[in-house]
């Protein structure tokens, strides 16, 4: 027993422990590539501040959100991260919005590390628009105000106050919402450091105020002349900015069309906007403008509207409305030949303007629809036919037949066969034109084991793409097609041409590898099918061929011109003519050569980070001022750096040098730009310009002083122990080493 013993206590200490193997897990969590860590220039960060990273893609939603771990210093999302912006907030320090790249690898993508500011504390004071006493638990929703990220959620405390934590980097918008005002949505904040940056405190407070806006109350009676309970009230305004904002109980939302200014959106609150037992109503807050009020009941129809002019913020009396006695109506839906028809009637108050509901006819197409009022609009839609709008007066037990014609959109039966008539299966179908595909998703097929597909529901000018591997793709025309899904349309498939084509180098004839062709097909051809005369047509869509071993395959190619625009991966393009019917056997392309080259000052220093820049691409030289180049002949050369001059040179000359040199780089010295001195100091890996003879304007801030350059910044002096820069017309002084 005893040697059991050891051997199990032996076994254990072998074994991870339970700790470890959590430890190895969260670091495996943590090694993922959607994390983003803080530098080490960030500001101190408390072991108990709490922290929010985000992250959105631009143009979408919703955004994603990780907790920031304090100790380890970084913040990781479960999901992958592509190309959007991330940024982090907390109590006293937050980040910059930074952009996210797409990931060059999906192993291990590169993304921006955050650089932590501590935050200036900035008082918000919310205040009544017309008595000026502030408001208590005012809901502030504070984001970014580029892509509005959430950050976080706060109140006002009891004397109306909040604060928000800010850096002049990064403005911030809030919204704002409190029971009995209007809310206010994307107010744009930008922290105002001129007093703090010269030591004289913190910033001034902001003061927002929020409208109570206007109150609307009354009373709704049914057509008996007894109070009505469970009405519902609808609000139409007409602002002064010509805005429309519409109201009712289940989206008290505005309509904002007509504003095209997000910031300018005012919201309402959610108040009540039905009657109660007694048939009173209260419908605030409202923004001011003249108001359509009217009520609607699902017994009853609507009341008759009335209108108010609510523009000055008056005190507005009660008023009151009235429903009227219902109306029903038998609506029946036939086509052309007074065929019943399954169909949606929508139907509206033509008065108001408000729906009173959407109806589905029965099998027979027919439907009584009751609580109509007097005068109405029905839009009526059925599958398959041209929807229909009808404004008609309504007498009680009214019998209204709607004709449905049938719709610009039919269905086809095709069938393909080869050479010899036999069915070809797994022909793609697809809508010729990109915007088709995504406007006619149910224009697609495949056809089956006999050749058959059948295509519902297309436009009848339409223009049909078919494909298949073994097969010349081909175009077909629709209009001439049967517009009969009973009759089948018979469509015969060429089989083509197939050939290779060798990819070499002028002058060596040496073969090319890693091309990549686009093709597209320039002349139209015409074929007539043997059964219906159906017309094809070759402007095919581009695609694009890659080469494997240096030798493009061409497979099933229709037997007309083809223009091919070919490139190296990431460099220039060079275009081709072919006849597939004589194709050459191969494509020269251009001598490309790599070349050495060390950019250098005018006394001979290597100049680090300067651009080169080809037809191609643009180059930028490492710190020993050295880059490799591609060039092709007739190229011209252009040798750049902001602190010294342009140089530019011509691939024939280049040439010479390049074969003079015998494989050692090939020194091309810059001269010397105006101001050079100046611009030095502040150019250690940055990028900057002279603008108006003598300010220097940074336009990239590379890795100086771990970006502690901004883009945009504008270097007003330096020496050798600081740089003075002007940021948002305030001084920044940074230590030159």
């Amino acid at each position: 027993m005893l040697g059991i013993f050891f051997v199990i206590t032996y076994a254990i200490s072998l074994s991870p422990s339970p700790y470890r193997l959590v430890e190895s897990k969260i670091d495996a969590i943590y090694s993922s590539h959607f994390c983003f860590e803080a530098t080490d220039e960030s500001a101190a960060i408390t072991a108990d501040e709490r922290i929010i990273c985000q992250y959105g893609a631009i143009g979408s939603t919703p955004t994603l959100s990780a907790h920031f771990d304090n100790a380890r210093r970084r913040c990781c999302f479960d999901r992958p991260i592509g190309a959007g912006v991330v940024w982090a907030i907390g109590e006293s320090v937050m980040t910059r919005v930074v952009d996210v790249a797409e990931p060059e690898s999906p192993i291990a993508p590169k993304h921006p590390k955050l650089q932590f500011e501590t935050a200036t504390l900035q008082d918000l004071l919310i205040v009544d628009k017309r008595t000026g006493f502030p408001i208590p638990d005012v809901h502030i929703t504070v984001s970014d105000a580029s892509i509005h990220l959430v950050a976080y959620r706060k109140k006002t405390d009891e004397d109306g106050y909040a604060v928000i934590p800010m850096i002049s980097a990064q403005p911030l918008s809030i919204s704002l919402r409190s029971n009995g005002y209007l809310a206010q949505n994307a107010i744009p904040l930008r922290l105002r450091l001129d007093n703090s940056i010269q030591g004289a405190g913190a910033p001034e407070e902001i003061v927002i105020e929020l409208d109570p806006g206007v109150q609307i109350a009354g009373t709704v009676n049914a057509p008996s002349g007894a109070p009505a309970p469970d009405a519902t009230i609808h609000a139409i305004i007409r602002q002064k900015n010509s805005r429309l904002w519409y109201s009712d109980l289940d989206n008290p939302l505005p309509i904002t069309a007509f504003s095209g200014n997000v910031r300018s959106i005012i919201v309402p609150q959610r108040a009540s906007y039905s009657t109660n037992t007694r048939g009173k109503f209260l419908v605030t807050p409202l923004p001011p403008g003249k108001m359509t009020i009217y009520a609607t009941h699902p017994n009853y129809a609507p009341s008759a509207p009335i209108d108010i002019d609510a523009r000055d913020y008056a005190q507005l009396p009660a008023i009151e409305l009235s429903l009227k006695p219902p109306k029903s109506a038998y609506i029946r839906v036939e086509d052309d030949a007074h065929k019943a028809i399954a169909a949606t009637v929508y139907v509206f108050d033509t008065t108001t303007g408000a729906e009173i509901g959407a109806h589905r006819t029965k099998s027979s197409g027919a439907i009584r629809i009751a609580t109509l009022p007097s005068r109405v609009k029905f839009y009526v839609f059925a599958d398959g036919y041209i929807p229909v709008t009808r404004e008609l007066s309504i007498a009680d037990g009214d019998e209204i037949v709607v004709n449905l014609p049938p719709s610009a959109f039919a269905s086809y039966s095709l069938r393909f066969v080869d050479d010899d008539r036999q069915p070809i299966p797994h022909v793609t179908l697809l809508p010729a034109n990109d915007r088709d595909r995504s406007n006619y998703p149910q224009c697609q097929a495949k056809s089956e084991r006999d050749g058959s597909a059948i295509i519902e529901n297309c436009p009848q000018k339409f223009t049909l793409e078919a494909f298949h591997p073994d097969y010349t793709p081909l175009h077909i025309d629709m209009a001439t097609a049967t517009h009969r899904p009973d009759i089948v349309d018979e469509i015969q498939l060429n089989s083509g041409l197939s050939f290779d084509i060798a990819c070499v180098e002028a002058h060596t004839d040496k073969p090319i590898d890693k091309i990549e062709c686009d093709i597209s097909i320039s002349t139209s051809n015409h074929h007539n099918n043997k059964s219906k005369n159906i017309e094809f047509y070759s402007t095919h869509p581009t695609e694009t061929i890659k080469t494997e071993t240096a030798t493009l395959h061409f497979l099933h190619r229709p037997n007309t011109p083809h223009r091919l625009t070919c490139r190296r991966p990431g460099e220039k393009s060079i275009s081709f003519t072919i006849d597939p019917a004589s194709p050459p056997t191969k494509l020269v392309f251009p001598q490309r050569y790599i070349a050495p080259i060390v950019l250098c000052d005018s006394y001979g220093a290597p100049v680090a980070y300067g651009h080169i820049e080809t037809p191609s691409k643009v180059y930028e030289t490492d710190e020993n001022g050295r880059a490799d180049i591609a060039l092709y002949e007739g190229d011209d050369v252009v040798f750049r750096h902001y602190m010294h001059g342009v140089e530019r040179a011509s691939n024939a000359s280049l040439q010479d040098r390049i074969a003079a040199a015998n494989n050692r780089p090939v020194e091309i010295r810059l001269p010397d730009a105006p101001d050079a001195e100046t611009l030095a100091c502040a150019n250690r890996c940055a990028i900057a310009t002279i603008t108006d003879g003598a300010r220097i304007l940074v336009d990239d801030p590379g890795d100086y002083r771990k970006k502690t350059l901004l883009r945009g910044d504008s270097i007003e002096s330096c020496n050798d122990k600081k740089i003075v820069v002007i940021r948002d017309d305030r001084i920044i002084e940074i230590a030159s080493d």
